[in-house]
């Protein structure tokens, strides 16, 4: 049989998908040209005009509600070809019909309870707006099987529609209020038709509703229902109404009370609709409220600290209105957030004309939603997020009932991996190790992927994960139960589109580097310490390690052990080794500190925000901003350990909300990055300083720590760190003054230890202790690592990379004789300013050698190496293919007494490459 549907509206694009998911050929139009109908078969379609040729040939026809009363809609009714007259079994089936404004779709769901409770097969459906699947979809779906009771939710709008399509034998009136006002024009047009709808019916109304209450008059036979007094799990009064409506229609069916108390009590309510969360002693309400009368019904229930608002279509005038009711709650904060569509300029004008003052942000895309809405419930009691947009608050609901479970471990499901990248890969692991079935899939071929990746993915192929490479499969996306999409792969990319259609068609739920976090904190259960920033991050955090080291058996992950944080917490859980180790402590560069979204640690240490990896952010702010987050993954009662002589830091600490400690010399810098002076204008009170600090060039330094009162993550009520107890009080620290004497050289190294006195201190250790760690810590292998010493020559290699990098190392580095820099190409995978990096080495070194190669690629570029000297010019300077003969030339222009040091990226990215070329240099010049 062919079907037409005439009209794509929202009912006629459902009717489209459900006829041919029964099997029927279709011929859909619609006036509109720009038209998209999304269908994965075939379709003969016609836009901008009606074919009626092809309407006329049809066997049926399904209109669109909004062309009833046009004249195609006559035309098609006196044809009786209209799909309700050629399938009419659906009217054979006793149906009730439930309508209003607000609690259609809750009091339909409710009345199924009940009713299948009471052993009667109900079909449910109807209102596609509401997020069913249409009208069509009940007709056809009465055609195929027997159903006891049809129970359908009617569209205020496609009132006559419903009239003609189904036979009601009851109808169900919730209530009456201002939406769809741009439709019925005026309230009075609403209750004519409304009376007009329940002419000669038997109507159950609400007697609470004074528009309502006037109208028994109208059908056949009339019950009213009140609020009802029911024990129910849902929130407000206005559930209690949608209880009692069903309730009343159990009772016209003559089911008895009890199984209808029984039924309502156990009633979970519906996805997208009002539902109850709590997190962190927080209180969300959570669901649709898309015109004033039901925003004011969840408003009026409890007073709201934040509001959520989804906006609504632009051309929707009057659901506008539902600021006003906000405003004149009058929360702390308001979040305006694109729901049916992005109007929230729109929305933030108007909620200004209503009066409101208070803070009022506007939150775009759904993961800073979901962020500030958990951030939130750390420092408010009531939050409500509603508003339009359904199938975005159905995603938020379903993200926050996640956080809201104790356990939010991912076991038995069918999960599916997009991206193999360095935070699919560990996704794909640890919930293959979960007892999950797993399929990770890359748009890369095998061959196309990262040396480091190609031997994870035959680990994973060899645990039982199934890989698909080269592409996305959609079929994989309608398997799955559960989809996790890495953070790389495009906004835009099409599989991304394709799982949005499956989550509103199927029951997909979709996972972040949030949930992954989440499960990895609560299945290992230490205390973390993540260190974050652009320069003396590996440094710090072995340093760190290293005071913990006698106190602690540690899990330590930095880029000189070459473990990317995430994947290597996650071989942690799967080789169950929780027991084994009792504190974690990582750095994070700005790759990684994205992937670890969801673990709590109790310190986090900020080293300073110098431009780096530029090419990789869309702006400085951008890198800027993905590095500050490392305060959204500290424990409500973390602290956070920050630079205060950084520019950035100091004006972006303010602004936190956690206990934040400054550290510094109190030597504010100037921070340059594309022509952009960032001055440090803020007055910082520093909490621990470096005073009379002594450089003893290669020996070290010696310096006086002094510190105001620190507080502690201890809790003086029962001892633990970051403890989740309900009386939570922090231990302090007295202020302290300690002479340090520190064997690695250099003002990034007394910089450093500052960061690592904090953290100690923080965590509440003995001042000897501290002193006499600090003071023992010999360095890191590749941060002023010594190599050799020719004809006394002292060679060293570091990592400093960046010109602020080589600016903190050699600052005030005193040497005997001259100071000789060999520097492989600075570019790696990124592409750095390489005339500044020899403008910052003029300051303090006499000669410059620059290697072309570039240690990450491998690729030999002369140019990099022209565009270092060129910024170092009025030195003496030289250039070399490759750091081999950069360390000859510096042997064979060496005076005794003079110092080599060789640095670059290389020495991160290739450390073992980079000191064997070193050592190799050495030795061709000892053959000489």
């Amino acid at each position: 049989m062919k079907v037409a549907v005439v009209g794509l509206g929202t009912e006629g694009k459902n009717a489209v998908k459900s006829l041919i998911n029964y099997g029927y050929k279709v011929y859909a139009s619609d006036m509109q040209k720009n038209m998209e109908l999304d269908c994965n078969t075939a379709v003969d379609i016609d836009l901008g005009y009606h074919d009626f040729e092809k309407i006329n040939s049809a066997d049926a026809v399904v209109l669109s509600p909004s062309l009833w009363s046009s004249k195609i809609g006559e035309k098609i009714r006196s044809s009786k070809k209209f799909l309700s007259d050629i399938l009419p079994d659906h009217k054979t089936v006793f149906t009730i019909g439930v309508t209003g404004t607000n609690g259609k779709t809750t009091t339909c769901f409710m009345i199924r309870e009940i009713l299948e409770n009471a052993g009667f097969n109900v079909l449910v459906g109807g209102n596609a707006g509401g997020g069913f699947e249409g009208y069509t979809k009940l007709i056809l779906e009465s055609s195929k099987q027997k159903y006891d009771v049809l129970v359908v939710e009617v569209c205020d709008m496609t009132l006559d529609f419903c009239s003609y399509a189904f036979d009601f034998d009851l109808v169900v009136v919730t209530n009456m209020g201002q939406d769809h006002m741009d439709f019925h024009n005026s309230l009075e047009n609403y209750k004519d038709s409304i009376s007009k709808f329940i002419k000669e019916k038997t109507a159950i109304l609400n007697e609470q509703d004074q528009i309502l209450a006037q109208m028994g008059n109208y059908p056949s036979k009339t019950l009213f229902f009140g609020n009802g007094h029911r024990d129910l799990k849902l929130f407000g009064q206005y559930n209690l109404q949608n209880a009692a409506a069903a309730a009343k229609v159990a009772q016209f069916l003559e089911i008895p009370e009890n199984n209808i108390d029984e039924a309502l009590k156990n009633f979970e309510g519906v996805k997208g609709r009002s539902a109850t969360l709590n997190i962190s002693g927080c209180n969300f309400v959570v669901g649709k409220t898309d015109n004033s009368n039901a925003t004011s019904a969840v408003l009026n229930e409890l007073k709201f600290d934040v509001v959520m608002v989804g906006t609504p279509r632009g051309k929707e005038a009057c659901r506008y209105d539902i600021l006003k009711e906000v405003s004149e709650a009058n929360p702390e904060s308001v979040v305006l957030f694109p729901g049916l569509e992005d109007t929230t300029d729109i929305a933030f004008e108007r909620l200004k004309k209503e009066g409101y003052n208070g803070d009022i942000k506007i939150i775009k895309d759904m993961p800073t939603i979901l962020d500030f809405a958990i951030e939130c419930s750390e420092k408010y009691q009531n939050i409500f997020i509603g508003g339009n947009g359904q199938n975005k608050l159905i995603e938020i609901q379903k993200a926050l009932q996640r956080v809201s479970k104790d356990d939010i471990v991912i076991r038995n499901k069918k999960v599916l991996i997009i991206g193999a990248g360095n935070a699919g890969r560990p996704a794909a692991h640890l919930l293959n190790h979960l007892g999950n079935e797993v399929i990770i899939s890359d748009i890369k071929e095998f061959e196309e992927l990262p040396k480091k990746a190609k031997i994870k993915i035959k680990e994973l192929m060899d645990k039982g994960v199934a890989v698909e490479l080269g592409s996305h499969m959609n079929e994989h996306a309608m398997w799955a139960d559960i989809v996790f999409i890495s953070p790389s792969v495009p906004k835009k990319a099409a599989i991304r589109e394709f799982i949005g259609e499956c989550e509103e068609n199927y029951e997909i739920d979709e996972i972040n580097t949030k949930d992954i976090g989440r499960m990895i904190n609560s299945l290992i259960k230490i205390p973390m310490i993540g260190i974050a920033g652009t320069d003396g991050k590996t440094t710090t955090t072995n340093m760190v390690n290293y005071t913990l080291s006698d106190k602690y058996d540690t899990l330590l992950f930095s880029s000189l052990q070459n473990s990317l944080v995430i994947e290597g917490l996650v071989d942690f859980v799967v080789e169950n080794k929780m027991k084994s180790k009792d504190f974690a402590v990582f750095e994070l560069p700005h790759g990684t500190i994205r992937m670890v979204d969801g673990l709590e640690i109790c310190l986090g240490i900020l080293t300073n925000l110098t431009p780096d990896h530029m090419d990789e952010f869309n702006s400085y702010e951008e890198y800027v901003k993905r590095n500050i987050s490392i305060k959204d993954l500290l424990h409500k009662n973390g602290i956070l350990i920050v630079n205060g002589d950084d520019p950035i830091i100091s004006k972006l600490a303010p602004k936190f909300d956690q206990e934040v400690i400054y550290y510094g010399f109190d030597e504010p810098r100037d921070i340059v990055h594309d022509d952009m002076i960032y001055s440090h204008t803020l007055d910082v009170k520093y909490d621990i300083l470096a005073e009379d600090i002594e450089l003893k060039g290669l020996y070290g330094s010696e310096f006086t720590i002094k510190t105001g009162r620190i507080p502690t993550v201890i809790c003086e009520n029962c001892g633990k760190m970051c403890c989740n107890c309900d009386d939570f009080r922090r231990k302090y620290r007295e202020s302290c003054t300690m002479r340090v004497k520190l064997k690695v050289p250099g003002m990034c190294n007394v910089e450093n230890a500052l960061a690592v006195f904090a953290s100690d201190i923080i965590l509440d250790f003995d001042l000897e202790d501290i002193k006499d760690k600090i003071e023992s810590f010999q360095g890191v292998n590749g941060r002023f690592e010594k190599i050799d010493t020719v004809n006394e020559v002292n060679i060293f290699m570091d990592a400093a990379h960046n010109p602020e990098a080589m600016e903190r190392l050699l600052e005030g580095m005193n040497v005997e004789g001259k100071l000789i820099i060999t520097i492989d190409n600075p570019d790696t995978l990124t592409t750095r300013d390489k005339f500044k990096a020899g403008h910052a080495l003029k300051k303090y070194v006499d000669v410059v050698i620059a290697s072309a190669k570039n240690e990450t690629t491998e690729q030999i570029d002369m140019d990099a190496a022209l565009e270092v000297v060129e910024g170092a010019k009025g030195l003496e300077t030289y250039t070399t293919k490759n750091i081999v003969d950069a360390i000859i030339k510096a042997l064979e222009i060496a005076d005794n007494g003079d110092t080599i040091i060789h640095i670059g990226p290389g020495v991160v990215n290739a450390y073992k490459q980079v000191k064997s070329d070193i050592i190799d240099g050495i030795i061709a010049y000892r053959k000489k």
